[in-house]
């Protein structure tokens, strides 16, 4: 019998690249995934055989159908939807693995107000610091959701994905939001743009890097015991392949912006937390905060970057945010 896959989140830029990496790596999977839309599913299953396409949103009753039949279910949709959360884990079954998505969010230094104002020294460990993942307080970014999964009691990962950047391979979103809405904000104001000193650190990882960590974690579960993978509630995956100041990101945009004449002055301007939210409602938060992590659980497996590293995508990011704009 084929492995029976369910996955949420297809046209989304993780979700996506997830689902395209995951089919050319085993096209023989049989695969469930869940759309929107009759248009977004012919498109799909054209595309890609051994594919089931099911029209329905995320608080559909065809959530639980599936999932009852999958062996594996990989929940990249919206983070933030806690009855989807709650009708994957109730009708998952004791054999089957969920693999869900979250994101370093939860890790966010908000509370402390800095805004750009200070490199946070704090660095989180998914392996010896995991405890204090999974305690982390009700009021930070996913937990309600992270909690929904961790709580559960089946065979469980969760994967918390940082800044992401690279061209995404599925069949809808191809691009992020952190560096594609900076440097769109570059290009329309005519200059660069940071959170007061843009002293605030963040992860980051190549959307195809992080798809492969994915791939790993489906194919550990196919092996006898779910292989090297301890599946329960210590089984958060960081997604990271280094660092950047964000205040160094938005310089080395303006630079790129400069050269390729879609800005006149590579200046980065700085900004207050309310000003950017004029335009950017939690840019303040996505470019102004520190989150910090190891992902020394998917290294302990042999995961490890492959794509090229953040500051050498920035051209092509900033060639994407200039098309989108019609400006090349």
């Amino acid at each position: 019998m084929p492995t029976k896959v369910f996955l949420t989140g297809v046209t989304g830029y993780i979700g996506g690249t997830v689902f395209n990496s995951l089919y050319e790596k085993h096209p023989e999977f049989e695969y469930a995934v869940l759309v929107r839309s009759p248009e977004a599913a012919k498109k799909i299953t054209a595309q890609y055989s051994n594919t089931r396409a099911v029209v329905g949103d995320l608080d559909c009753p065809d959530i639980t159908e599936e999932t009852k039949k999958a062996d594996i279910v990989i929940n990249a949709a919206n983070n933030d939807h806690v009855a989807s959360a709650r009708a994957i884990t109730a009708a998952l079954s004791d054999s089957a693995y969920l693999i869900h998505t979250s994101g370093t969010s939860i890790i966010l230094d908000w509370k402390e107000h800095g805004f750009g104002t200070h490199l946070g020294t704090k660095v989180y460990s998914d392996v010896t610091g995991v405890s204090e993942v999974t305690s982390l307080p009700d009021d930070a970014w996913h937990r309600d959701v992270d909690k929904v999964v961790l709580e559960s009691g089946k065979k469980i990962a969760i994967i918390c994905p940082c800044c992401i950047y690279g061209l995404g391979t599925g069949p809808g979103k191809k691009v992020s939001w952190q560096i594609p809405q900076l440097a769109r904000w570059t290009i329309e104001r005519g200059k660069g743009l940071k959170v007061n000193k843009g002293e605030t650190y963040w992860n980051h990882v190549h959307v195809l890097d992080l798809a492969d960590l994915y791939v790993l974690l489906v194919e550990e579960a196919l092996k006898p015991n779910g292989g090297r993978v301890t599946w329960g509630p210590e089984n958060y995956y960081f997604a990271e392949n280094g660092e950047h100041i964000w205040g160094e990101v938005s310089q080395a945009i303006a630079n790129i912006c400069k050269e390729k004449g879609l800005i006149q002055d590579n200046t980065v301007e700085s900004l207050t937390p309310e000003e950017v939210k004029t335009f950017a409602p939690t840019g303040h938060l996505e470019w102004g905060s520190n989150s910090r992590g190891k992902a020394e659980r998917a290294r302990q497996l042999g995961w490890g970057a492959k794509q090229k590293g953040l500051f050498d995508s920035l051209d092509q990011e900033v060639e994407m945010a200039a098309k989108a704009l019609g400006k090349l």
